[in-house]
């Protein structure tokens, strides 16, 4: 009897250390992103990317690891002493650590200066090796040990990892994001891990060695946190700005720099404006405000707390709302704006509404007669949804009769770069399929006013407006007008912008102008010297690959490898697609992202736990087996299609984000559903060490196609369609009479 609650009492810890594992590596996977999409300006392409790097580096561990379990060699109550322990107290030192060098990175590319596309894919793939292969390493070593220890089956193991990795999602949401930051977050993270490894000390043959290093790992924590290691790092992230304040959000991270006397506002890495400097602030507010006849009613979308609620109230306007979804944004601000602006911030005809601005367009009845649209340019989905038809359709159905929407994009004064010509037709092409007028006002900045009639932009009207309304500018004065809005600089303008080719509409999932000023973006970095080392780089990858994956005897097609390839495939697709979804119609994925990956785990979690139960492997090859999860997971793949086909026409009838939001997070459970099913049978017949590399694999391959390549040529929709398909070829492939391999690591049936 004592020995049976030995037992039980071991069995329920070690269990319990299998799910802080689950909870350490979602927890570190969702601070490191963070931490990342800082470094490239909230680009949720780059998030893809990364989230495979990751996938990649945890399989790369997961497989080294998938037989070795041992620390040492020696007796231990007649057995090896294990390395799990060892490894999982390493993991947890190790992530607020990592989250002090994607900080101190910044620092590589000089004051000022942004990293091209080459730097960051080398740099992400360095940044996130040593967390995310020691990640896989434990997870390899703790199915040997959990299989020598308890004889867990390497799916229970899978399930419990999933079941920490659901309760690290929701935890992340409801309790961390924006409430911690993510240093803090990190350091409670290595507590958790740190505490859990204690009483492993009992198995190792040097039990004072290891006593002594949990003790190193204590000490380290605290003095990363008294000697505020947080505030340090920042500052050396932000080095060359005198930095005033920074804070992490649960929509974003947000930064407060200056500059001598000017102020630069950051959001997740990306300016958003800078004060004071009313020159900035005046173009857009006065030529949108002065164009219309009698403006009394304004609505402001994005920046407007550092100088434009300040400029749109010199006119004679009766209420001025402005839409701002992150609460935290205007106390932290505020301390540091001017007289005026607070000033502007306490005036009764200012009204601020702490909710997205498509979700409040959505909702508000009353008609404005100028909207303005004050956000940086497109490069992140979640600035994109502003920019496209079913945003201009919403603002459309907001205005008067006479009202007018002006918003703002990059150009150039004189000459076109192609690539930003295609952006901005293409900006300009959506424009004019919602509204009957569209006027430009080109510079270095391109200013459009849409309207359903001409606005008057007559540079004589508007100096005669400007002195009637008392105006008092700097730079928007009557003589600027002639030249801002000369007649044969537009004329040019407009030939270039109607000329052939003509791009494709912006659309919520169809994210056109966000992939032309992606390729704007490269241009300004395209070296062929860095592409050439990229190409270098990925070639030794898939080289190094082949020499770790290489068998005794050639086989043709592997297909229990190949179906778990490719679920870990489209199940990061589908997952990406669903967060590019929840971006595009919600907007704030930054802090959802935990609970959007919980469900996702517990898809994943359940389809392990049913796998245990199903006795499918007795009456079903796994060659047969491996078939029919690919069939099953394309099967999701069409529905998946139908539903963000459906989703638009939802968006519609004006469902609310909320209801959205429930609705991405029940479809994101089947897609991680079928491939835990899968991993939990074909483990029964195959090395489970082996097949979660594959799965990871299969994933980070599938993260990086979509994230760089697949969204923004193919749109959502056909890309979820084309995956399917692809898994319908490899479904039916798994059913013909092809030679598999056979070898000590992997028997096929």
């Amino acid at each position: 009897m004592p020995d049976r609650v030995l037992l039980l009492k071991n069995r329920l810890f070690f269990h319990g250390a299998i799910v802080v594992y689950g909870f350490a590596c979602l927890g570190a996977q969702l601070l490191l992103l963070r931490e990342l999409s800082v470094l490239f300006y909230g680009n949720e392409l780059f998030l893809g990317y990364s989230l495979g790097i990751w996938l990649l580096w945890v399989g790369l561990g997961s497989f080294l690891f998938r037989k070795y379990s041992a620390s040492s060699r020696g007796p231990v109550r007649g057995e090896e002493a294990p390395v799990f322990p060892v490894l999982f107290l390493t993991l947890g030192l190790l992530v607020p650590f990592q989250i002090i060098l994607i900080r101190l990175s910044k620092l590589l590319f000089g004051f000022g200066m942004t990293s091209g596309p080459v730097a960051m894919i080398f740099l992400t793939g360095f940044l996130l090796f040593p967390v995310g292969s020691l990640a896989g390493a434990v997870f390899g070593a703790g199915t040997v040990f959990f299989k020598n220890r308890l004889a867990s089956p390497p799916a229970q193991v899978y399930f419990l990892e999933s079941a920490g990795a659901i309760l690290c999602g929701i935890f992340y949401t409801f309790c961390a994001a924006g409430r911690l930051s993510n240093f803090a977050s990190a350091i409670i993270l290595s507590a958790l891990v740190l505490l859990v490894n204690v009483p492993f000390a009992k198995d190792l043959p040097k039990k004072k060695v290891f006593s002594a290093a949990a003790f190193l790992v204590f000490v380290s924590l605290v003095l990363l946190a008294g000697l505020n290691a947080d505030r340090f790092s920042h500052r050396l992230q932000w080095k060359g700005y005198e930095l005033l304040r920074v804070r992490d959000s649960r929509f974003g991270n947000l930064a407060l720099t200056q500059t001598g006397t000017l102020k630069e506002f950051f959001q997740d890495g990306l300016i958003a404006s800078h004060f004071p400097d009313p020159q900035a602030h005046e173009e857009i507010v006065h030529l949108a405000l002065l164009s219309h006849p009698a403006p009394k009613k304004v609505l402001i979308i994005g920046s407007a707390l550092t100088g434009e609620l300040k400029e749109i109230l010199k006119h004679p306007v009766r209420a001025v709302d402005h839409t701002e979804i992150d609460p935290d944004l205007g106390p932290f601000l505020f301390p540091f704006l001017g007289p005026d602006d607070r000033e502007a911030l306490t005036d009764p005809r200012v009204r601020i509404y702490e909710e997205d601005g498509r979700a409040y367009l959505k909702r508000v009845n009353g008609l404005y007669d100028v909207v303005i649209l004050n956000l940086p340019e497109p490069a992140n989905a979640q600035i994109n949804r502003y920019y496209t038809r079913e945003f201009f359709l919403e603002a459309r159905q907001r205005l008067s009769p006479k009202g007018i929407l002006a918003l703002k994009i990059p150009s150039s004064e004189n000459y076109l770069p192609s690539q930003i010509a295609f952006f901005n037709r293409s900006v300009y092409r959506t424009l004019k399929t919602v509204f009957k007028e569209v006027s430009l006002a080109p510079e270095q900045s391109l200013i459009l006013l849409a309207s359903e009639t001409p606005p008057e932009l007559d540079p004589e009207t508007l100096a005669m407006r400007y002195r009637e309304r008392n105006l008092n500018n700097i730079r928007v004065v009557p003589s600027y007008f002639p030249s801002r809005l000369d007649p044969a600089r537009i004329a040019f303008f407009k030939t270039r912008l109607e000329a052939p080719p003509l791009p494709a509409i912006n659309r919520d999932f169809t994210p056109v102008s966000y992939l032309y000023l992606w390729r704007a973006w490269l241009l300004k970095f395209q070296s062929p010297s860095d592409f050439l080392w990229l190409i270098l780089t990925g070639f030794l990858t898939l080289w190094g690959l082949r020499t770790l994956l290489k068998t005794r005897r050639r086989s043709v097609f592997i297909p229990e490898l190949s179906a778990i390839f490719s679920l870990g495939f489209s199940g990061i697709v589908y997952e990406i697609l669903l967060l590019l979804v929840f971006e595009a119609t919600v907007g704030y994925v930054y802090w959802q992202i935990g609970m959007l990956f919980a469900a996702f785990m517990t898809g994943l979690s359940l389809g392990s736990f049913w796998g245990q139960k199903i006795f499918a492997h007795r009456l079903l090859a796994p060659r047969k087996i491996s078939g029919l999860l690919c069939l099953g997971q394309a099967g999701y793949g069409i529905l998946l299609w139908g539903c963000i086909l459906g989703i638009s026409r939802l968006q519609e009838k004006n469902l609310s984000p909320a209801e959205i939001a429930v609705l991405l997070n029940l479809l994101m459970l089947p897609a991680g559903l079928i491939p835990g099913f899968g991993f939990s049978l074909l483990s029964r017949s195959s090395s489970a060490g082996n097949l979660y590399a594959a799965d990871l694999w299969g994933g980070s391959v599938g993260a990086v196609l979509t994230g760089l390549f697949l969204v923004p040529w193919l749109g959502l929709a056909n890309l979820a369609w084309l995956v399917s398909t692809g898994l319908i070829f490899i479904g039916i492939l798994s059913f013909l009479p092809f030679r598999t391999a056979r070898n000590k690591i992997f028997v096929s049936s």
